[in-house]
């Protein structure tokens, strides 16, 4: 089985690596078509690399390489085109599939309109480019969610296919256990921004001046983080367990999420997690606190952190984490992709016709 993916920004590959690197080796081919960056080496991943046509600015120029993205595939040897949802990657997968006849299966991460809401996007824009990507759903002959919340969002999209939840996997190797730091240390790392809850976690922060926080991501909004803060901004991803050792809890306050990366990386790490009731995935089990949006009950559970305690969590989230390896998701999402070639189904859930599509 050989599978084409878009993925545009090379940049930002390290991060997802180790989920691509776990496709690759369970597929026969796994080419990436990318715009910006240089390829990585020593890799089972295949490397295209595809122009941006003249255009009048950007958006221009990505919409004409979308209408004519099956041009550039010429020479590529696939059998399905496979993309991670969002919006440009599956514009271009959509029109890969349909102008050369191959199935198109979408890996479904997050609720992106919701996450249009809550960012308020420019309106126009939205709709410009909603019906695109609705209609990439229902073109699909097979959408694989992160998380179960996200089987619904897939079915009022559109979605006709839809496979149980796959979860990413995680690298017990780089992920491991460490003894607690000495002093509590109360640990974000992700994207600082509005839907992954800034204004939440700048609350906090202020708050309890007397607890120590290590926030490590992009700053994407305006965060006056206080002296009990160090905002380390973006951190490669060959460091980023560091910060975990550091932490001796995780907080994860996004306001809506499908299955957070720091969830996995949080348990992997011995860690607990303090995590809203939109970012925790249902199916995954709790170690540490789920709490709504009232900034005295996070407060409260980080001014009383107990050292044994956290130990202990940490342990039971540690042990859980076992079950999610990169070879266990390289495994499940081939033999799911492989369905759209085969013909058998996979274990898939109905969708009724009467559902209401988007």
């Amino acid at each position: 089985m050989k599978l084409l993916m878009p993925f545009w920004d090379l940049d930002i590959l390290l991060r997802y690596m180790p989920q691509f690197t776990a496709l690759a080796e369970h597929v026969d081919r796994l080419t990436i078509l990318y715009l910006h960056g240089e390829p990585p080496r020593d890799t089972p991943i295949r490397f295209q690399k595809t122009e941006l046509p003249r255009a009048l600015n950007r958006q221009h120029g990505m919409m004409r390489l979308m209408n004519g993205i099956h041009e550039q595939v010429n020479g590529i040897p696939f059998d399905a085109v496979y993309c991670l949802s969002g919006r440009w990657a599956q514009i271009a997968a959509k029109n890969i599939a349909k102008e050369t006849g191959t199935p198109l299966v979408i890996r479904l991460r997050g609720d992106e309109w919701q996450v249009s809401k809550i960012q308020r996007r420019s309106h126009i824009r939205s709709i410009f480019l909603k019906e695109p990507v609705k209609d990439s759903f229902r073109q699909a002959s097979l959408v694989i969610p992160i998380a179960q919340k996200l089987v619904k969002v897939a079915q009022e999209l559109g979605a006709k296919h839809i496979t149980n939840p796959i979860p990413n996997g995680i690298d017990h190797t780089k992920f491991k256990p460490t003894p607690q730091p000495d002093t509590p240390t109360i640990g974000y790392i992700g994207r600082i921004n509005v839907e992954k809850g800034s204004n939440f976690l700048h609350s906090l922060v202020h708050t309890t001046p007397n607890a120590h926080y290590i926030i490590a991501g992009p700053i994407q909004c305006p965060f006056n983080a206080p002296i009990n803060c160090d905002l380390l901004g973006p951190v490669p991803y060959s460091q980023i367990q560091e910060v975990y050792q550091a932490s001796s809890i995780i907080l994860i306050p996004s306001l809506i999420e499908g299955y957070p990366n720091a969830l996995l990386e949080a348990y992997a790490s011995a860690r607990p997690i303090i995590i809203t009731p939109g970012a925790h995935p249902e199916e995954a089990k709790l170690y540490g606190w789920k709490l709504g949006d009232n900034v005295e009950s996070w407060a409260h559970i980080i001014n009383h952190l107990r050292r044994k305690r956290l130990e202990t969590i940490g342990q039971e989230a540690h042990e859980y984490s076992k079950q999610f390896t990169w070879e266990h998701h390289g495994t499940r999402m081939a033999a799911a992709i492989s369905t759209v070639l085969t013909g058998e189904t996979p274990l898939e859930i109905e969708i009724e016709q009467e559902v209401k599509q988007g």
